[in-house]
C-alpha cells in the first residue's frame, strides 16, 4: 500500500514538474522497449532504467545543441529508439 501511495505522489509531482506528455512517455515507452528486448522481469527492470536515463541524457544534450525544449527532445529520443526496435526486433 505504501508503494502505491509513494508512486502516486511521485507521478503527481512529475506531471507538475515536467508535463503530462513527458511523464507518460517516460513511464510507458522504456518499459515497453525493455519487455521487447529482455527475457526476464529482472533484466527488463534494469534495461528500462538504463533506457530512461540514456534517453534523458541524450535528449538534454540534443536540446542544448538545437535550442529546443528538453521534454520534446527526450520524447523524440524515446520515440526514435522505439521505432528502431520495432523495425529490427
Amino acid at each position: 500500500l505504501i508503494i502505491y501511495v509513494v508512486l502516486s505522489i511521485v507521478i503527481y509531482f512529475l506531471i507538475k514538474l515536467m508535463g503530462i506528455i513527458l511523464t507518460i512517455s517516460l513511464i510507458s515507452i522504456p518499459g515497453f522497449i525493455s519487455i521487447k528486448i529482455s527475457r526476464s522481469f529482472k533484466s527488463s527492470f534494469y534495461i528500462s532504467i538504463i533506457i530512461s536515463l540514456l534517453s534523458i541524457l541524450i535528449g538534454i544534450i540534443i536540446s542544448i545543441i538545437l535550442n529546443i525544449p528538453p521534454s520534446v527532445a527526450i520524447f523524440f529520443v524515446l520515440l526514435t529508439i522505439l521505432i528502431f526496435l520495432k523495425k529490427f526486433f
